[in-house]
This record gives C-alpha cells, structure tokens and sequence, in this order.
C-alpha cells in the first residue's frame, strides 16, 4: 500500500553504473540507489535462490545425509561451525566429527573464555580439532588442506562464514567496499 509509486523488480542485479541498475538483462534509472543485497553462505546452512516450498525437500535430504554419514568434517570453527558440531554429537553419540580451522583457537570474535569452554564441551563429545590448517579445495568427500594434507568424510560442511553479494559493486566502484568485501557504510 505505501509503495504506489514504487516498481518491484525481482531479479539478480549484474551489473551498476551511477544511472542505471542491470537485472535480468534489463536496464532500470535510477535517482538514489540503496543498496542492501544481503550476503550469502554454503548450503544446507543457507541456500541461495531458494524457494520455501523446495527448502524443506532440501533440509531433508541434508538430514538423511547426515543419518547415513559416520565421518563428518566441518570446515570453519566459528559460530556455525562450533554449533553445527555440538548438535551433531549430542544428538549422534556415534558420529565421528573433525573441526578443521584456520585459526588457533574456536570462535576467535568471542573472548578466550567462550573459546575455551565450547573446545572443551566438544573434546568432551569426541570432536576432533584441527587448527591452523586451511581447507583449500572440497572435492567430493576429500578436503585438501594448505598443509598438502587431505582429509576423507562421508560428509563435509562448509561454515566457512558469510559472503557479502558485492561482485557486481566491486565492477563498478570497488572503492564502496571494505577488504571483506562489504559496502563500507
């Protein structure tokens, strides 16, 4: 009701300059332009383009997955990574989970505290840690580490954080955005 004037274009934007935005091969004006293309991350934790109908035929065939997986890698000991790991072995007793992290220590954006009691919590339930190892290709049920070491699972998850949806900022004017690659606001 308050956007009468207002046209919804749904669509991928490929492209900017300072007059026109590009989506769907089509060229829209614009006067000001707000920017809030949002971020994204490695399925099944978020999908890209999803459609709520086929969301939940995705999240149970991930589910399915994870029953029938014995070995199990998580690359990414952040936020996601650590709490993806802790509910897999509280509600799997029998799952073998490795984090591999590029840091040395969990989670480090939260204090050495929070670090240390989510590493121990999860040396409790078995977890295996891998730290100051990067994971530099994924290729089917192998993850190849900077260490020239590869690593097999039955099933590997990606929580390696969020990624800003800038490509097309970075083309036109990368000077907008910060070293993540989010707009500097």
């Amino acid at each position: 009701r308050y956007l009468q004037k207002a046209q919804f274009v749904e669509g991928l934007v490929t492209q900017l300059n300072d007059t026109h935005v590009f989506v769907n091969k089509k060229e829209i004006p614009y006067d000001y332009l707000i920017i809030a293309s949002g971020s994204t991350y490695n399925a099944p934790i978020k999908e890209q383009n999803v459609i709520i109908s086929t969301r939940a035929e995705h999240l149970a065939a991930s589910h399915e997955k994870l029953q029938k997986s014995n070995d199990i890698i998580i690359v990414g000991g952040g936020i996601v990574g650590v709490e993806l790991a802790a509910e897999i072995v509280t509600h799997y007793k029998d799952k073998k989970v490795t984090i591999v992290h590029a840091q040395d220590r969990l989670m480090p954006r939260n204090s050495e505290k929070v670090s240390r009691y989510a590493e121990q919590f999860l040396l409790r339930h078995n977890v295996n840690m891998i730290y100051n190892e990067r994971v530099i290709e994924v290729k089917g049920d192998a993850a190849k580490t900077d260490k020239n070491r590869t690593l097999k699972a039955q099933l590997i998850y990606l929580c390696t954080g969020i990624k800003a949806n800038s490509r097309f900022i970075a083309n036109w004017k990368p000077e907008l955005l910060n070293k993540y690659g989010q707009v500097a606001v």
